[in-house]
């Protein structure tokens, strides 16, 4: 008699068991996104922080604004401080706190007991009658500012999606006015925007090297910072302001913004090449994440 074919019994049932492990790795990838796009965010808030300090310390201030400093730290201690500040005897016209916490990379609390003073914030200097002031700087470009009869916003920094998205041009307040300082005079606060450009490509480089091709797909970060940032500035004047002059390329040509473009275009086109082998190479947890993360940085960057 032909013995009959006896199944040998599992530990567990091969289906479930892949769609378990599909469950599983799907959590696990979308936690470590998120939590590394959150590290990334709050080390860009404390990097903006620390520069619009050193800047405002590089420049020449009016004696009559005493400045002081905190790192991390909240609204209730600042304007604590500042009011503390402003009662000491022999106490400066002009008493200005600032702090950075999780959503604004600077906060600045202002006391001004002169007539007139005109404080300086790093990119932008602005004239104020007596009173008291707070401005919050967000990471998008604009400034959030309040005093005892108004609140408003108004924008220090260009950007095409925010622009064709706002309805109406945040500096046409006119609760207030400003004064932009030339980038030409800035030392520290265009330190983020070098390492926005140069940084990223030199770490997907090395992705690239150790992983395939599939890596490449991570160059769309660029094009998110083209929609987000300034693009003449991100992809011409900070990266490539030694290269300028040799290419007798004058600030405020046409020549600027054909330039930020066609680098954008290429980068475009190297994701896109990328992408051909996502299928093809059957792309890893560590490829996808990479890609993922860096398609998703932009915006982390910029609120």
């Amino acid at each position: 008699m032909k013995p009959k074919n006896v199944e040998i019994p599992s530990l567990y049932e091969e289906k479930q068991f892949k769609k378990m492990g599909v469950k599983i790795n799907k959590v696990y990838f979308i936690g470590v996104l998120l939590l590394l796009l959150v590290v990334f965010r709050l080390i860009n808030l404390a990097m903006w922080g620390v520069v619009t300090r050193l800047e405002l310390a590089n420049k020449p201030l009016d004696p009559q604004v005493k400045y002081t400093f905190h790192h991390l730290s909240s609204y209730a201690k600042a304007e604590a401080q500042a009011r503390e500040l402003s009662l000491k005897p022999g106490a400066p016209p002009v008493i200005v706190v600032s702090y950075f916490n999780f959503l604004h990379p600077a906060v600045f609390l202002v006391r001004n007991q002169a007539a007139f003073a005109a404080v300086n914030l790093g990119r932008v200097v602005i004239p104020l009658k007596a009173g008291s002031f707070t401005f919050k700087i967000h990471l998008s470009g604009a400034i959030e500012y309040q005093d005892e009869h108004s609140r408003g916003y108004f924008r220090t920094d260009q950007s095409l999606l925010l622009d064709l998205a706002s309805k109406k041009d945040p500096a046409a307040d006119k609760n207030i006015s400003f004064i932009m300082e030339p980038r030409g005079k800035l030392k520290y606060l265009e330190i983020p925007y070098h390492i926005y450009f140069y940084l990223p490509l030199v770490v997907i480089l090395i992705f690239f090297s150790v992983f395939s091709r599939a890596v490449l797909a991570a160059f769309f970060y660029y094009p998110g910072l083209f929609l987000l940032f300034d693009f003449k500035v991100l992809f011409l004047k900070m990266p490539f302001s030694w290269l300028m002059p040799a290419l007798g390329i004058e600030a405020g040509s046409p020549g600027e913004s054909l330039i930020a473009v066609g680098a954008v275009v290429l980068f475009t086109l190297i994701g896109f090449w990328g992408l051909l082998y996502w299928r093809k190479t059957q792309a890893l947890f560590k490829e996808r994440l990479v890609v993922l993360f860096f398609i998703l940085l932009p915006v982390f960057l910029r609120f």
